[in-house]
C-alpha cells in the first residue's frame, strides 16, 4: 500500500513537471516513469526506499550513517529525521565536502543560515539545528545529490548551480534555494533535464 502511494505521488508529479513539455514517443527504461506520447506521462515505477541511492547520496552529504543512524525508507523517516533536528557537524560535513561552491554568502541564502551561524557549527557539532534550519540543509543536499545523479559527478552539479540558467530567467540555480517555489524550479528544471525535455 505505501509503495503505491509513493508511485502515485511519482507519477502525478511528473505529469505537472513534463505536461506542457513532453516531446512526443520520449521514453526512458529502467527510470521512474516513461512517457510514451506528447503530454501523456505512464507509470513505471520502480520505488527503492525513496529513491534509495539518492537518499543514501543525501545522507553521504550530511555525515552518513555516523551523523544520521535512522534507516531512511519512506517520507515519514525523512519527516522523523529533520523535525528532530539534524545534529550542527551535518551542515559542517555538507560544507567541507562542497568542491566547488564556496561562497559562504551564497550558501547562507541555500542553507538559510547566517555567516556567523556558519562559523559557529564547528564549536558547537553535537547540538542540534532548528527545524527550519534542517529542513534547509536536508533540502540542499537533496538537490545537490539529483543535480550529481544528472550531470554524473558531484563538480559538475555544483558548476550547474552556479550557472545562470536561460530556463530560470537566467537566475543561478543555487540562488533560487532560498525559498520554496525557487527550489522547486530548481528541481523542475533538473527533472527536465534529466529526461531531454530541456536540453
Amino acid at each position: 500500500m505505501k509503495e503505491e502511494i509513493i508511485k502515485e505521488a511519482v507519477v502525478q508529479r511528473a505529469a505537472r513537471a513534463m505536461e506542457a513539455n513532453a516531446p512526443a514517443g520520449k521514453s526512458r527504461k529502467g527510470g521512474e516513469w516513461t512517457v510514451r506520447e506528447a503530454g501523456k506521462v505512464a507509470a513505471e515505477v520502480h520505488v527503492y526506499s525513496l529513491d534509495g541511492h539518492r537518499v543514501e547520496r543525501v545522507v553521504g552529504f550530511l555525515g552518513g550513517k555516523e551523523v544520521i543512524p535512522r534507516e531512511i525508507t519512506s517520507p515519514m523517516d525523512t519527516h522523523h529525521v529533520i523535525s528532530h533536528g539534524l545534529p550542527k557537524r551535518s551542515v559542517t560535513h555538507l560544507l567541507d565536502s562542497l568542491v566547488v561552491v564556496h561562497d559562504r554568502t551564497v550558501l547562507s541564502g541555500a542553507l538559510g543560515m547566517s555567516l556567523r551561524t556558519q562559523q559557529r557549527l564547528k564549536s558547537e557539532p553535537e547540538e542540534t539545528l532548528s527545524v527550519e534550519a534542517s529542513g534547509k540543509a536536508w533540502q540542499f543536499a537533496e538537490t545537490l545529490a539529483h543535480a550529481s545523479e544528472v550531470f554524473g559527478t558531484q563538480e559538475a552539479a555544483e558548476r550547474w548551480l552556479e550557472t545562470p540558467a536561460t530556463a530560470l530567467e537566467g537566475a543561478k540555480p543555487i540562488d533560487l534555494l532560498s525559498t520554496p517555489p525557487g527550489t522547486e524550479m530548481v528541481r523542475t528544471l533538473l527533472t527536465r533535464i534529466e529526461f531531454g525535455v530541456y536540453a
